[in-house]
């Protein structure tokens, strides 16, 4: 987590693309939801897909689309 928060601070503002292992990508989502990293097979990802999360100025970030 502390690279992505590297990667939202150094990129306010603009669209980026992040590409990442299934595992990584559940802790991201993981984090966004607030929920407990013991979850981290409670969510699925599917080979090739995107997920889009928003990060705010305020620090809050939802997840848009999972598994698109």
């Amino acid at each position: 987590m502390p690279v992505i928060a590297e990667i939202i601070e150094r990129h306010k503002g603009q669209e980026i693309l992040v590409v990442g292992h299934g595992g990584v990508n559940r802790v991201v989502l993981l984090n966004v939801i607030g929920a407990p990293l013991d979850g981290v097979f409670n969510i699925e990802q599917n080979y090739g897909c995107y997920n889009i999360i928003d990060y705010y100025a305020d620090g809050r970030a939802t997840v848009k689309l999972l598994n698109g």
